[in-house]
């Protein structure tokens, strides 16, 4: 059993990096703060976790402290309950996270958001680029990250 953590900005290849662990049979719990809640994602990512391997991400990982978190909130007004940091969720799972960090490149970040939103007028290209913004001046990863995946335009 692994549970593996992925850290990044918005548009960095999270779910690039997600979809090769999901083909290798990790369970997948990709963006999960997207639903405004992060109170039930602990538990059920130890149940997982308690069945096989785990792969998880978010773009508020970038946030590793409570401080860091509350930070971003007051910068976006976003009702997002339960996230105090990265390292409270760890400590809410309750079991080791091997955690994987993208580079902080918020200037590829943002062509990649671009790219990948091209032509779905559902998707609010501008919202993504914002947080981007607000999250780069947050975001500290540690020497050796992986380099922010270079998107291509979709066919």
């Amino acid at each position: 059993m692994a549970i593996v953590g992925v850290v990044g900005l918005p548009g960095s290849g999270k779910t690039t990096l997600i979809k090769q662990y999901a083909e290798r049979g990790f369970a997948v719990f990709d963006d999960i703060g997207r639903n405004g809640n992060w109170t039930p994602h602990p538990e059920a990512i130890r149940a997982a976790a308690a069945a096989g391997d785990v792969i998880v991400s978010d773009i508020l990982f970038c946030c590793d402290s409570s401080e860091e978190a509350a930070e971003f909130f007051r910068q976006t007004k976003l009702g997002i309950r339960g996230f105090q940091g990265r390292l409270d969720f760890m400590q809410r799972v309750g079991l080791p996270i091997e955690w994987i960090f993208f580079e902080n490149d918020p200037t590829q970040c943002e062509k990649n958001c671009r790219v990948r939103y091209q032509g779905q007028p559902s998707r609010n290209v501008a919202f993504e680029i914002w947080l981007i913004q607000i999250l780069s001046g947050l975001y500290h990863p540690p020497a050796g990250s992986l380099p922010v995946v270079v998107a291509s335009a979709r066919k």
